[in-house]
């Protein structure tokens, strides 16, 4: 899910508006869904990706990602105590570091001329 229209490289209406319940039982609603352009770090390199079915969810403050949309995927996940690696093919796409109780994502939007660029990740240093 993400909060921000301008991060989407492609995008559609969603027609009726899907509902999300959120941790507290509390419902909000994706009004939009398309793709974003993004680059992950494996700890080695950035690889640019794209990831379609994205919802657009104004109410959220920061984007999230879903575990089992990319298990969905044909990627595999290994969960250490600081780290979640996707995997597909044995080769790592991407990692989620530990910080506090939530795992954050080493990611950030792809750089394109004439694109809007937003970093999803604000501190690399663990990676």
């Amino acid at each position: 899910m993400c909060y921000d229209k301008n991060q989407f490289v492609e995008y559609e209406s969603l027609s009726p508006r899907r509902d999300i319940i959120i941790g507290d039982g509390t419902r909000i609603q994706a009004i939009d869904i398309g793709s974003l352009s993004v680059e992950s770090f494996n700890c080695i390199n950035w690889i640019e990706t794209t990831i379609g079915n994205v919802l657009h969810v104004p109410r959220i403050t920061a984007n999230l990602f879903s575990v089992s949309a990319e298990i969905s995927k044909g990627y595999n996940v290994k969960m250490e105590y600081d780290k979640y690696s996707f995997l597909k093919n044995n080769k790592v796409g991407t990692v989620a570091y530990r910080t506090h109780k939530m795992h954050k994502m080493c990611s950030r939007i792809a750089e394109h001329e004439n694109a809007n660029v937003c970093h999803l990740s604000e501190n690399l240093g663990e990676c």
